[in-house]
């Protein structure tokens, strides 16, 4: 099974860098879970555990430079999945079926003013963003593919709602409302992840497609008269040797109108 234009970790095996990345994106996410059970404080574990991971993520990228961009690209899709996903949930804060944002709780369970602020900090940044980093990162796409990842995420908050002490306290309570707005939520999130990562990928491979036959060489040879297209797609080259100097001609036509002429010297 060939690798797809998204596939971050076909781009990396067999190296590491592909787990390392998805394990870094679901990090954030995982560590809100863990913190609910009250073993361990956010702010200790984002301090111990989320940076020198972060560190680890950033040192990886630096050794494969071509990963940057697609990382870039991957954490500004989950960012746009994550305000649709807001979208929806501030519905649900503006008619008074929740009575409260639960946001700014992770702010505060950082320990960092102001809790707003923070606590969307990481929700965008961190829980959308990485999200959509793993979700990349294992070469997922498309709009259904994207509503199952999203589900799978909710169905481990609401888990981590029913069986944690401090889940309800720390995020929100579990009754009709929350739980229609958490599962429509994620659904939300995965379709536009989903369908933009999709997108993307098509986008890429149109470009490079069209690139490829745009750049198609021709023989200066065979040139025909502008707006004439039955010459032949086939590359003339020619080596003159005039010593002490080599010079290499070859000429390109990149569109009907326009030919470019590449020339390369060497010089002895």
């Amino acid at each position: 099974m060939g690798s797809s234009p998204g596939s971050l970790l076909a781009r990396t095996r067999p190296h590491l860098a592909g787990l390392v990345l998805a394990g870094t994106g679901a990090l954030p996410v995982s560590l809100i879970g863990l913190a609910a059970f009250g073993w361990v404080s956010l702010r200790t574990l984002a301090l111990f555990v989320l940076v020198p991971t972060l560190g680890l993520a950033l040192i990886t990228v630096a050794c494969r430079p071509f990963l940057g961009r697609r990382i870039g690209r991957a954490i500004a899709i989950g960012i746009v999945a994550t305000a649709c996903y807001d979208l929806f949930r501030f519905a649900f804060l503006w008619v008074g079926l929740m009575d409260h944002d639960p946001i700014p709780h992770i702010g505060t369970a950082l320990g960092l003013q102001p809790a707003w602020f923070f606590g969307y900090l990481w929700r965008y940044l961190g829980n959308g963003g990485g999200l959509a980093l793993t979700f990349v990162v294992l070469g997922l796409r498309g709009r259904r593919i994207g509503a199952l990842y999203g589900a799978g995420v909710c169905a481990g908050l609401l888990t981590i709602l029913v069986v944690s002490p401090f889940g309800t306290e720390m995020l929100f309570p579990l009754n009709t409302a929350t739980v229609v707005m958490a599962v429509v939520g994620h659904l939300i999130f995965g379709v536009v992840l989903g369908e933009l990562v999709a997108h993307g990928d098509r986008t890429a491979t149109q470009t490079q497609s069209s690139f490829s036959m745009v750049a198609m060489p021709v023989s200066s040879e065979t040139s025909a008269p502008l707006g004439d297209d039955s010459r032949s797609w086939n590359v003339s080259s020619a080596s003159v040797t005039t010593s002490p100097v080599t010079v290499t001609e070859t000429d390109f036509v990149v569109s009907p109108e326009a030919k470019a002429i590449v020339v390369n010297g060497t010089a002895a």
